[in-house]
């Protein structure tokens, strides 16, 4: 599985974001969801801002280089 990481910062907001999706602060910190229950990231984490993987597999990560946040060498 090949995984592409598109960074990008939207001017207009002054945020980062990751295929799209900028950063959202949990309304309750995540060590407190998981003693309160919560078993999945899907219930940690607001929408989009986790990417399952399947199990037993090799990942690659790609991040370009060349965008705001990439680095060229």
């Amino acid at each position: 599985m090949v995984l592409n990481l598109d960074l990008a910062f939207d001017f207009d907001k002054f945020q980062f974001l990751v295929n799209g999706v900028s950063f959202v602060l949990p309304s309750v910190p995540v060590l407190l969801q998981i003693l309160s229950g919560a078993r999945r990231a899907q219930d940690l984490m607001p929408s989009g801002s986790i990417i399952p993987l399947p199990p037993g597999k090799v990942v690659e990560i790609s991040i370009p280089a060349g965008v705001v946040g990439g680095e060229v060498r």
